[in-house]
């Protein structure tokens, strides 16, 4: 084997896995976006806009769901299958690894921030 096919044999398995991870929460940012809007980009005046959220803020915020260490009320899924029973943030993030956490984060702060339309 050259050494060339070496490298690249092991650098394969570290290729594959980012795919496999940004696979893994493609589902919950789906999720994310169901009821935030799509790219997070709420048109609710009862949901939070996250895209543009500095990700420090978007995973603690996330981090405390997920330890209940913040209530949050139930909530009905506002776009894609609006027949799922409303969830609340705590639910949604229980399951979530602190690394998915950190992804869905950087996701959502890679996302432009824009203003909620308001009647002044």
């Amino acid at each position: 084997m050259k050494i060339k096919d070496l490298g690249l044999s092991a650098l394969l398995p570290i290729l594959v896995s980012g795919i496999v991870s940004a696979a893994d929460i493609s589902a919950t940012i789906k999720e994310c976006n169901d009821c935030h809007g799509n790219n997070g980009v709420s048109q609710w005046t009862d949901v939070p806009t996250i895209a543009g959220m500095p990700a420090i803020v978007h995973e603690d915020a996330l981090f405390i769901y997920r330890d209940n260490e913040r209530p949050a009320a139930a909530s009905p899924y506002r776009q894609g299958d609006t027949a799922r029973p409303p969830v609340t943030m705590c639910a949604v993030v229980a399951d979530l690894s602190d690394e998915d956490i950190v992804k869905i984060a950087a996701h959502y702060e890679a996302k432009p921030f824009v203003a909620a339309k308001q009647d002044f």
